[in-house]
């Protein structure tokens, strides 16, 4: 991550702490996301991720989404991140994912391309403790049938567009940040689009280790018709992060849906391998 938000924390080895990871999981945001603060011209990060979750519909008062059974997702995806300009950060998100629906009348299973996440992120404003940005990017799929359980939803084009805020701070003597992504999905072929509101919370434990508590949270805005009904879902993840040296570190969490109405409940757990250059 860059040195600018290596400074804050006031340790080189902390670079990487400002990084909001996006978890993968159906029903949920499906990429990685920039962090509010900037990479330094000419600097970069890459972020591997491989996830796993299981989800069934929720039922009584959370909301149920009768027609659709058992789901169960792999996925590994990448977060390629290079700063442009001391204001600029271009990214590119590329996935692959693994989806099996078992149960119900028409099980199905889809191997292939995820959604390749293409966009970049502009820091307008900035102070000692505060940053101000705004992103935009396009989603594009790797599946196409939208006939089939496993690709349904997973079809369509997708713009989005974000402000983003982050702070330093301090929990005590506990280096800490906030970083707060506030946006719209614009979404093709069907679904409604989406409001997002995701937040992340990191807290420096020490030199080499990195707390992170992460909400993400889905609004549809209206609804697709039958298909597609109006729908939200609300997801919660806590993650360790190994700070190995300057360069490499390794996360590892778990994450749970917490809430949600026409929405599946998932459970599941994250590894991914950070790269900074």
């Amino acid at each position: 991550m860059s040195s600018k938000i290596a400074t804050m924390v006031k340790a080189p080895a902390f670079a990487a702490a400002f990084v909001t990871l996006g978890l993968t999981a159906l029903g949920l945001p499906n990429s990685a996301h920039a962090s509010a603060w900037p990479q330094d011209q000419g600097k970069g990060q890459v972020i591997v991720t491989g996830s796993y979750s299981s989800g069934e519909p929720f039922s009584g008062s959370s909301g149920y989404l009768g027609d659709v059974p058992k789901t169960d997702k792999a996925e590994v995806y990448a977060l390629i991140e290079y700063g442009v300009t001391p204001e600029l950060t271009a990214f590119v998100i590329p996935s692959f994912s693994d989806v099996k629906v078992s149960g119900g009348g028409a099980p199905d299973q889809y191997t292939g391309a995820g959604y390749t996440e293409l966009g970049g992120h502009y820091t307008f404003a900035k102070t000692t403790s505060d940053v101000f940005s705004v992103q935009a990017s396009v989603r594009i799929p790797g599946a196409s049938d939208g006939s089939r359980l496993a690709q349904t939803g997973q079809t369509d084009t997708q713009f989005d567009a974000r402000v983003l805020w982050g702070r330093k701070f301090s929990i005590g003597h506990v280096p800490a940040f906030f970083d707060e992504q506030l946006g719209v999905r614009f979404r093709n072929g069907g679904p409604p689009d989406e409001l997002h509101d995701d937040f992340t919370l990191g807290a420096q434990l020490s030199p080499k280790w990195l707390l992170l508590a992460q909400s993400f949270n889905v609004v549809s805005l209206g609804s697709g018709g039958s298909e597609f009904p109006q729908t939200n879902y609300h997801k919660a993840a806590l993650s360790l992060v190994r700070h190995i040296d300057d360069h490499w570190s390794l996360q590892v969490g778990g994450m749970t849906t917490i809430a949600g109405h026409n929405a599946l409940k998932e459970t599941g757990a994250f590894l991914a391998v950070w790269r900074r250059f």
